[in-house]
């Protein structure tokens, strides 16, 4: 291991500006890939095995789909999700100005109890 190590301690590479954009879907889906495969791959193992596949079809199969669902997931969910959330986090620094007591709604001002009074109560020792 100390060999492999020393021998790999040169710098590594950036990728160019025209490596295709696949490779960095790829490097995205393995996230979603390492937080999903256990229990959505076994689902999909035990459904393919229970429709009747032997074992190491439904594995490939499920591969197959787990990389499918990964890329539906960093290719469309998270980029919605990541806007919606930009718009959300935009419009807190566009809150309005605090209004004044006499321009609040009525329901804003609360119920208009009357603020509790204190009393001095003696309580008798023995």
């Amino acid at each position: 291991m100390p060999l492999a190590a020393k021998r790999n301690r040169r710098p590594a590479g950036t990728a160019s500006p025209e490596a295709p954009a696949y490779l960095r879907t790829l490097g995205l889906i393995t996230y979603p890939l390492y937080l999903t495969h256990n229990v959505i791959g076994t689902a999909i193992i035990r459904a393919l095995v229970d429709a009747g596949l032997d074992a190491t079809s439904a594995l490939w199969i499920a591969l197959g789909m787990l990389v499918l669902i990964c890329w539906l997931i960093c290719a469309k969910i998270e980029p919605a999700v990541r806007y919606a959330l930009m718009q959300t986090v935009s419009h807190f620094g566009k809150l309005p100005e605090r209004q004044p007591k006499s321009r609040r709604p009525a329901l804003a001002r609360g119920l208009r109890l009357p603020l509790p009074v204190a009393v001095k109560v003696k309580v008798a020792t023995s």
